[in-house]
């Protein structure tokens, strides 16, 4: 699982591309968008959807997970 923010945004996604399984620890993240870096597919965080890159056909959306917030501390719903 990979936690990332950029804006008002905060995901908690699978670490792994939805199209080739590559990590995504080293993805460029910038304007809630995050690219993966082998086909540099751009996802958009909000609601995981690949918006283009080398290979975006059938692409699926990212694997996210629901977050919640409590007194500060972030932690996921199971």
């Amino acid at each position: 699982m990979l936690l990332v923010h950029s804006g008002d945004l905060t995901r908690l996604i699978s670490n792994h591309c939805p199209h080739d399984g590559y990590p995504l620890k080293k993805a460029k993240l910038a304007n809630g968008r995050i690219l993966c870096p082998k086909h540099r597919i751009c996802f958009q965080l909000e609601n995981g959807c690949a918006l283009g890159g080398e290979a975006v056909d059938d692409v699926p959306a990212l694997t996210r997970y629901d977050l919640v917030e409590e007194d500060g501390q972030i932690g996921i719903l199971i």
